[in-house]
């Protein structure tokens, strides 16, 4: 076999020259007569025949260069489509294109469709190839760990990389970051930890600093995570104490809104009026039919004692008075007076109901209390929320003084039907005629 390296490029030996002499009859019988030059590489005359071109690795007579006739485009590398050129020549100087200089081997690979540089593909590993991402969700947002180098995008491929979750369209570099759990946007952080995460998809809650259940309106909290301490109510109107919130026992006229209703603590009724004694003039706080315009209580009944109290009669810490009445027409009872004095502290005074088995007072249905001062006079209370009782019903005025202190009278006008108690209305003695001076006073 031949030497496949390129040999040096050698000059052909100076030729021989010989006259040849071809002679031409014309129609006309003249002869004519042309010179025709040969080359050879010898002194002998060759024939054409005895040197062609072949493509060898050898300079022959018929080539200006060594097989100059098979590098068509001139560009060093001869032609491998001649079977003569891969039997003389190794890859390095075969042309797979024979006719465009650009193309051999070693030329640059670029993106041009082409083989340029006669390996064997085409574009591989080409100047300006850009690199391709798996994009299996089609989110325009490849894969970086599957990285190709291509002219063309191979299917299915983006040449944006950056995609964390190649599974998900939702998640990729140009997603928001939402309060899902997820790193939607793939810079690594998620929810609260991302500066740019979308608070509109996080639920607001709301402080309770008092632990009730109840939030106050005024401490939102929106985050994806609020963490503890804080609900979705929005509520709570003191988020300072437990005992106040939505649905809280509400204890009327303490000045105290406990079930956060926001309406008046004087307003047991929710007429929209306060009740008297309470800075209103709603004379009947339990009736939402009555609010304005009662007008002031009145004297409605009376013990119609008459006479000049003198000093105390009955005494005791446990002592608990009652005095037995029946009203014979309506009445809302809004304050209840006794005529007494010689001792100080809170009295409580009130309309209880009546046990008929016994003939006595049953509970208290409805109270108030007062400060007794000392100096004889008619003192009393303002019931809680005024009260309104059925006629012909029994009810006693039920009293209970202080350190036993009652001014007395040493007769009354009226007898009426008294009883009394020494252990908080566990029990009663009497009945009998008492002599203590008292007046109901009802809104009209």
């Amino acid at each position: 076999m031949r030497n496949r390296a390129r040999r040096a490029h050698q000059e052909p030996p100076l030729s021989t020259f010989a006259r040849f002499v071809l002679l031409v009859t014309t129609s006309t019988g003249a002869a004519c007569s042309f010179d025709l030059p040969i080359t050879k590489e010898t002194g002998t005359s060759p024939s054409p025949e005895e040197d062609p071109p072949i493509c060898d690795g050898e300079l022959q007579a018929s080539e200006a260069t060594v097989d100059a006739p098979f590098d068509a485009d001139g560009d060093g590398a001869y032609d491998a489509n001649n079977p003569d050129c891969l039997t003389a020549w190794d890859a390095a100087h075969l042309d797979c294109d024979d006719h465009d200089p650009a193309v051999k081997p070693g030329a640059t690979e670029v993106c041009n469709g082409v083989d340029d540089d006669c390996d064997g593909t085409v574009d591989v590993g080409a100047i300006g190839a850009a690199t391709w991402f798996p994009d299996a969700d089609r989110d325009s947002f490849g894969d970086p760990t599957g990285a190709t180098v291509a002219c063309a995008s191979p299917p299915g491929a983006t040449d944006q990389a950056g995609d964390c979750d190649d599974g998900n369209g939702a998640i990729h570099p140009d997603a928001a970051e939402v309060c899902n759990g997820v790193d939607d946007d793939c810079d690594t952080l998620v929810d609260d930890d991302d500066d740019s995460v979308d608070l509109s998809s996080a639920g607001t809650t709301y402080a309770d600093g008092d632990g009730d259940g109840f939030g106050d309106p005024d401490a939102p909290v929106t985050a994806c995570d609020p963490g503890p301490g804080t609900v979705a109510d929005a509520t709570d109107c003191d988020d300072s104490n437990g005992t106040i919130h939505p649905g809280a026992a509400e204890t009327w006229y303490d000045g105290v809104d406990a079930d956060c209703s926001g309406g008046s603590d004087y307003d047991a009724d929710g007429d929209g009026a306060d009740a008297e004694g309470h800075g209103g003039t709603d004379c009947d706080d339990t009736d939402p039919a009555v609010t304005t315009g009662c007008g002031p209580s009145s004297i409605c009944f009376s013990s119609n004692a008459t006479g000049t109290p003198s000093g105390s009669t009955m005494g005791g810490p446990e002592l608990t008075l009652g005095m037995q009445f029946v009203p014979t027409a309506p009445m809302t009872v809004t304050a209840i007076e006794v005529y007494t004095g010689d001792a100080s502290g809170t009295n409580t005074i009130g309309v209880w109901s009546h046990d008929a088995g016994a003939n006595a007072p049953d509970a208290v249905l409805r109270d108030g209390t007062w400060a007794m001062v000392s100096s004889p006079s008619w003192q009393g209370a303002t019931l809680t929320t005024p009260l309104a009782l059925t006629p012909g019903t029994t009810y006693w005025i039920g009293w209970e003084p202080v350190n036993g202190a009652l001014a007395s009278l040493a007769s009354a006008g009226t007898d009426l039907t008294y009883r009394g108690s020494f252990d908080g209305g566990a029990s009663w003695n009497g009945p009998y005629s008492g002599p203590w001076m008292f007046r109901v006073s009802c809104a009209p």
